[in-house]
Parts: C-alpha cells; sequence; structure tokens
C-alpha cells in the first residue's frame, strides 16, 4: 500500500521521515471538502489505487472563528504532480457513484415488504440467538 502523509502543503513542511520520501517532488491539491468523512474516504480509494497522498488540515478545525471556515477545511493533495489527473478522476467518479439499492424484497417469515438497500427485514430481524 503506498504511502499517505499528513502534513502541510509543501515538501518543505512535511515532518519526519515523510519529507525524506516525498522529497522536493511537486505536490497537488486534488480535493478540499468540509467534512473530514469526505476527505478521508478519497483518500482512501486513492490509496487503494496506489496514489501516494496526504490529508492537510486535517485537525484545524478547531480554530474555526479565528481563522475564516474555507481555510480550516480539510484538504487531499497528491504527492507525484503526474497522480493529479488520475486522482481527480477517481474522486469525480466515487462522488458520483449512487449508492447500491436492489429491488425492494419481501420478508419470508412475516411478508413486510423491505427496502432494496437492507439485507434484514427491520420488523422480525433475527436476534443473536438466532443467526
Amino acid at each position: 500500500m503506498p504511502p499517505c502523509y499528513r502534513g502541510g502543503a509543501t515538501s518543505e513542511t512535511v515532518s519526519g521521515s515523510a519529507a525524506a520520501r516525498v522529497g522536493r517532488t511537486s505536490l497537488r491539491k486534488v480535493h478540499t471538502a468540509e467534512s473530514i468523512l469526505e476527505i478521508a474516504h478519497l483518500r482512501n480509494v486513492l490509496e487503494g489505487a496506489g496514489i501516494a497522498c496526504f490529508v492537510r488540515n486535517e485537525r484545524l478545525a478547531g480554530g474555526l472563528g479565528e481563522i475564516p471556515f474555507v481555510e480550516c477545511w480539510p484538504e487531499l493533495w497528491v504527492v507525484r504532480n503526474g497522480d493529479a489527473l488520475q486522482a481527480r478522476g477517481l474522486i469525480d467518479a466515487a462522488r458520483s457513484a449512487e449508492p447500491y439499492s436492489g429491488p425492494d424484497w419481501q420478508c419470508e417469515r412475516c411478508g413486510e415488504w423491505v427496502g432494496g438497500q437492507f439485507d434484514a427485514c427491520w420488523r422480525c430481524a433475527p436476534t443473536d440467538s438466532e443467526t
């Protein structure tokens, strides 16, 4: 799995051994979002595709109010400038993906209709002792 760096926006501010690995590579910001959950998910998507990346402003939400809110948003950066285009394509695909929702189904046990996104009946779901 490729390394994921957490630190500043330039190779000079990435701390410790990560700085040695990054060297003077051009870093590129590929996404920013209000939610750290979205950024963490997209980081996992990029790492899964073999793109080395890091998150900047991961813990800056505490400065909100003292710092303009947009400046506090977490940012996702790729280590190699050449990976930016592929990373943006993966990010766009991940953000536009529709959540899976199969057809609605009827529970064989109680007859209740259940939405396709669920795999257990909400009405008579088996207890731990029945599974």
